[in-house]
């Protein structure tokens, strides 16, 4: 006998738990869960005849899921409440806590002969955020944040490293693409090719480095060095202002890790469950060895109701 699930939710609205309340007038709940915070979003409908929504900037924090299984998405700070005279819905629209603050304010500051992890603790103290970052050793002899927010900041630093950076529940995550690190191991997931609904995969005309070199003038020695990683052609040529070899090196790392992704992307819908962007998923049972199996979720949507609780996955390899 087939078990029944059925969706279920918590919500608590600055300390106070509503969720017996709006319970008999709670219509549905989206939230978009995207890699790098890009997009995430969250929002709750409702019919408003005896419900008051709450206020700009109330903290809501949330747990979706079925009965008996509740997981937390996160906290959120609201930006809107929109209602529908005709049919008396109210809309709710929320953002992240962490990005109501003056995380997104501009700001120049440089920073000199410092560890990432002395960086971003700087940041996380002054927006009240705490931080796992698995690039613990990893040393810049200068870095600027020129007229850009912390937030901006993050993400070039990021991307310029090949980390993946999210802010979730409060906390500043810097952790590598690939995982495998001990300190902040990625979030796995698995799932079965035969039980999802509208999976699709397509493969892009990509090209595929097997080489990388960076290049830079060193004002030191006066004169261009150069680093490499990898055998072979097509190589993949990096030119930048490097500080350090080491520096060079993580960057060449991280230039040859993302022009050689996404060859293969798709998504598919699933019964509601877990997954966070930013982590790695494994789809079993997939037709041809060729699409590969191994992807990093890019963004996860939940759509919950009284029609049920699902989710829609995009990926990349």
């Amino acid at each position: 006998m087939a078990i029944i699930k059925r969706p279920s939710y918590k919500l608590i609205v600055n300390g106070k738990d509503v969720t017996t309340s709006l319970k008999k007038y709670i219509l549905g709940i989206d939230y978009t869960d995207a890699k790098d915070n890009e997009a995430d979003g969250f929002k709750i409908r409702f019919h408003g005849e005896n419900f008051a929504p709450p206020e700009y900037k109330d903290i809501l924090k949330v747990w979706l899921g079925f009965e008996g299984n509740l997981w937390y998405i996160g906290s959120f700070s609201v930006l809107k409440s929109r209602l529908e005279y005709q049919n008396k819905v109210v809309s709710v629209t929320a953002t992240p806590v962490n990005f109501s603050t003056q995380i997104k304010e501009k700001r120049t500051q440089s920073y000199e002969n410092v560890s990432l992890d002395q960086v971003l603790q700087k940041i996380a103290k002054r927006n009240d955020l705490s931080v796992k970052n698995s690039f613990y050793d990893l040393m810049f002899l200068h870095l600027s944040q020129d007229d850009q927010s912390d937030l901006d900041f993050m993400r070039k630093v990021a991307s310029d490293i090949g980390a993946t950076f999210a802010i979730k529940n409060d906390t500043i995550l810097f952790r590598p693409k690939k995982g495998g690190d001990k300190e902040s191991e990625l979030p796995t997931f698995t799932i079965d090719a035969d039980l999802t609904d509208n999976l699709y995969l397509e493969k892009l005309d990509k090209t595929l480095y097997n080489s990388a070199t960076a290049s830079w003038q060193s004002t030191k020695e006066n004169k261009v060095l150069s680093v490499s990683v990898g055998n072979g052609s097509p190589a993949l040529n990096v030119r930048g202002t490097f500080q350090s070899e080491a520096e060079a090196m993580v960057k060449l790392k991280a230039e040859l890790n993302k022009n050689n992704k996404g060859t293969v992307r798709g998504g598919f819908d699933y019964e509601g469950m877990n997954i966070v962007a930013g982590g790695k998923l494994t789809i079993k049972n997939l037709p041809n060895a060729k699409w590969g199996n191994g992807f990093d979720v890019q963004q996860v949507r939940h759509t919950w109701g009284d029609n049920g609780y699902t989710i829609n996955v995009e990926f990349e390899n």
